[in-house]
């Protein structure tokens, strides 16, 4: 039996042959920055723990899905992914219906959204 010659194509067969492209723009995030769509920003607050709270918990990075209304005020915001802390959660919700997204694009939408967030938590 002769070898089959192979013959490639133009059109990627995997993921990973595709070149790694994306039709997006590049998005840059700093510490205490939330992503969300151009043109929406996003004010935090930081959520304040006792100290007891500092020194004993050894939280997970929680993931929380926040939802605004059209003027940008956090109407809901709920765990997916808990740290695992009562004493730890509850500081960081309260925190949560602190934000407020403004911008033109939350002006021109004329309705609320929801974003999924991962927290980092550091120490300090």
């Amino acid at each position: 039996a002769q070898p089959v010659e192979a013959r490639p194509t133009a059109a990627p067969r995997t993921d990973s042959e595709s070149p790694p492209a994306s039709p997006d723009a590049t998005v840059e995030a700093r510490p205490g920055q939330v992503l969300t769509a151009a043109g929406i920003e996003v004010r935090t607050a930081t959520p304040q723990f006792s100290l007891i709270t500092r020194i004993t918990a050894l939280p997970s990075n929680p993931l929380v899905r926040v939802t605004f209304n059209r003027e940008g005020d956090v109407i809901d915001a709920k765990f997916i992914k808990s740290t695992g802390y009562d004493n730890v959660d509850s500081p960081i919700l309260s925190s949560l219906y602190k934000w407020k997204a403004t911008g033109k694009k939350l002006e021109e939408r004329g309705k609320g959204f929801s974003i999924i967030v991962r927290l980092r938590l550091t120490e300090e």
